[in-house]
């Protein structure tokens, strides 16, 4: 990121430790990541928040057309499950720099990070009830309380757990799939699934209360989405972030040039390519074993994708 002439960026300005001076300078870097991410969130929830049968595999009988068919795959290829692992990651980052600051005024650092996890959860269950069921700061509350536990975990140690992580889900997807072809192959949508839509449709046209109704109705449903498909990887990333900012990956993303690019090459092939198959099996066959499978597979490319715009906005931001 470039700076006004005789001055430096604040990346520039830190130390080659990669702390934080006192004055409390912030990281570029971390907050157009940040700020990158929230922008992929959003392109994701709205698509939640604009019709109750996403998600489903049921066609919103109010949407059609060819242009949000594009756009709906687009989303899905693109930002569907790869964003949040960024802002994931960037939580496990920045979760170093507050312990890294605590420890320069001299203060404890888990009663105040507890606060603010209490805070976050807080938060999180007035956003879940009131405007959106999906919410993650709720989770992130949780798998905050094991990042803190495991705050003292060497970065290697931290990446293998990530990794292990990851690896448990992804097999835990593929026998649950194997589990469903066995039993039939699955594929087919109950139909209490479009009745559930439309009350829901209809609810969420209504007034606060209805609204408000209505996602304490699809509360437990979210809460099983979130325990099992994002939690695992939402940890993983955590920790990901936790050994990043160990080895204050930010500090001088200069020096990493030759990784970021190999991120890229990396990234975008295989993200694609299982963001691809995640999207046909989500959109054209919902419900099925092979629905089951490619979110196996997305939850190991998925990263993969992250790391790659991730790699791609660092890039831009040093101007190459």
């Amino acid at each position: 990121m470039s700076a006004r002439p005789g001055t430096e960026s604040p990346a520039r300005r830190l130390p080659a430790t990669g702390r934080q001076p006192a004055g409390g300078v912030r990281l570029a870097q971390v907050d157009a990541l940040r700020g990158f991410a929230l922008l992929g969130i959003l392109m994701v929830n709205i698509t939640y928040l604009a019709s109750a049968y996403h998600g489903t595999g049921l066609e919103d009988p109010g949407l059609g057309g060819p242009l949000s068919e594009v756009v709906r795959r687009l989303v899905t290829v693109l930002f569907e499950a790869k964003f949040f692992l960024l802002f994931s990651f960037l939580f496990g980052y920045s979760f170093t720099l507050q312990i890294d600051s605590a420890e320069r005024r001299g203060d404890r650092f888990a009663p105040r990070f507890l606060r603010r996890l209490t805070g976050l959860f807080v938060i999180g269950v007035i956003h879940a009830v009131i405007l959106f069921p999906g919410d993650i700061l709720t989770l992130y509350a949780v798998l905050g309380l094991i990042l803190l536990a495991l705050r003292r975990v060497r970065p290697l140690n931290a990446v293998r757990i990530a990794l292990a992580l990851l690896a448990v889900t992804a097999v835990g997807y593929a026998l649950l799939a194997l589990a469903v072809a066995d039993a039939g192959g699955g594929g087919v949508i109950p139909t209490s699934t479009a009745s559930a839509a439309a009350q829901a449709t209809e609810a969420l046209r209504g007034g606060p209360a209805s609204v408000i109704g209505a996602h304490l109705q699809e509360l437990p449903d979210v809460v099983a989405l979130l325990l099992f498909f994002q939690a695992p990887s939402a940890l993983a990333a955590f920790l990901l972030g936790l050994a990043a900012g160990r080895r204050r990956a930010f500090a001088d993303t200069g020096r990493h040039q030759r990784l970021l690019r190999r991120l890229q090459w990396v990234g975008f092939t295989a993200g694609l390519l299982g963001g691809i198959v995640y999207a046909d099996a989500s959109l054209n066959h919902p419900e099925s074993a092979y629905q089951l499978l490619a979110m196996g597979l997305d939850v190991i490319t998925a990263p993969l994708l992250a790391a790659a715009f991730a790699a791609t906005v660092l890039r831009l931001a040093h101007g190459r």
